[in-house]
């Protein structure tokens, strides 16, 4: 399966009956934002596609990810130490350092903002 995450997230939605507001509670964003990721108008940020991976965890996350397999991870716990999944549980350990790292940046970006809108501030006093 080609396309993008947005679309194979549509089509998780579509086949399973899941409505786009129990995605957005489980998630803890809007419906609107539910519905642009749908849309394809804003791409999802890798927090909400670990979030969904962890919240749904029959999802298949080499199929989500880049459209390999099919959508349920039909081996479940029977082959839960398969290369497939070792390489799937990976991926999204691999996202989430990475979302934790970017968050570690923009906290650190923030304060260092703080700090000089402070001395802006300052000199303008």
């Amino acid at each position: 399966m080609e396309g993008t995450v947005n679309q194979r997230v549509e089509i998780l939605l579509r086949e399973k009956e899941i409505s786009q507001t129990e995605i957005a509670k489980k998630l803890s964003v809007s419906k609107q934002t539910v519905s642009n990721w749908i849309s394809g108008n804003v791409q999802i940020p890798l927090r909400h596609i670990v979030s969904l991976l962890t919240e749904y965890d029959w999802i298949n996350a080499r199929w989500l990810l880049v459209g390999k397999g099919s959508m349920e991870d039909l081996q479940g716990k029977k082959q839960k130490d398969s290369p497939d999944q070792l390489k799937c549980e990976g991926m999204v350990d691999l996202l989430t350092r990475q979302l934790k790292d970017k968050d570690d940046l923009i906290l650190s970006l923030q304060k260092e903002v703080g700090k000089l809108e402070e001395r802006l501030e300052n000199r303008k006093h």
